[in-house]
């Protein structure tokens, strides 16, 4: 019996939490490329990898399935989905169209406690010490976090769990692609900056300021997008 199996018996450790922290390792693993797209994802060699049993790896591909970051093969198993420029474009053309459309719902349907946990969200963001993250590049997993928290965040104020969980699938794909070109670095001033603004004009429920808050938050990709397409069409 491995060490999660005796942590589940002896009920530190539930079913369905370590479904999910294997879920999320395997996804983190497919996302940064450890886990190549394209390859068999074998369950036996999953299962020694995560020190897990078969049947929560057996689970989590399932879930990662509906992310189409995992497909499943009639009597072959799973292999990590492909990537593609056409996939690329057609993932962020779609993104393009429901992120804007989820703010704009915002606007009408968050409440008072959304725009609190808004606030608290983006303070995590701006409180990571990116050059402690320098030193010990481990700590790259807390701001992957606290950057997907806080882009969630924003979502659910449209107050509709459907939307909110196709665009996490989407961000789940986009994150993948981000992860092709990592030698272009992001500029953290520039994301803080228009972090503010989005959530400025969010709380001043304002669809002027939001359209002017996205359009200048997505010109700061433009650097990233282009050696991600350059790559692709490399393949």
């Amino acid at each position: 019996m491995n060490v999660s199996e005796q942590r589940l018996r002896g009920g530190k450790t539930s079913a369905s939490s370590l479904i999910d922290q294997t879920q999320q390792r395997i996804r983190r693993d497919i996302v940064r490329g450890v886990l190549p797209a394209g390859g068999r994802l074998k369950i036996e060699e999953l299962a020694r990898r995560y020190g897990v049993g078969l049947s929560p790896i057996r689970e989590a591909l399932s879930l990662l399935c509906a992310t189409r970051l995992v497909a499943k093969e009639d009597r072959r198993g799973f292999r990590v989905t492909p990537v593609s420029l056409a996939n690329y474009m057609d993932v962020r053309a779609v993104m393009n169209r429901l992120w804007p459309m989820a703010l704009h719902m915002a606007l009408t349907n968050g409440d008072e406690a959304w725009e609190k946990r808004l606030v608290l969200a983006l303070y995590r963001t701006l409180k990571f010490d990116w050059a402690k993250a320098e030193q010990q590049p481990e700590l790259y997993d807390e701001w992957d976090a606290a950057f997907r928290d806080f882009h969630r965040e924003m979502v659910a104020g449209a107050g509709s769990p459907t939307l909110s969980d196709f665009i996490d699938g989407l961000v789940d794909q986009l994150e993948r692609y981000r992860w092709l070109a990592p030698e272009v670095r992001a500029d953290t001033s520039f994301d803080d900056r228009n972090h503010k603004a989005l959530v400025d004009a969010l709380h001043q429920r304002d669809p002027a300021r939001l359209n002017e808050a996205m359009t200048t938050y997505a010109s700061g990709g433009n650097a990233h997008r282009e050696a991600v397409e350059a790559k692709l069409k490399a393949l």
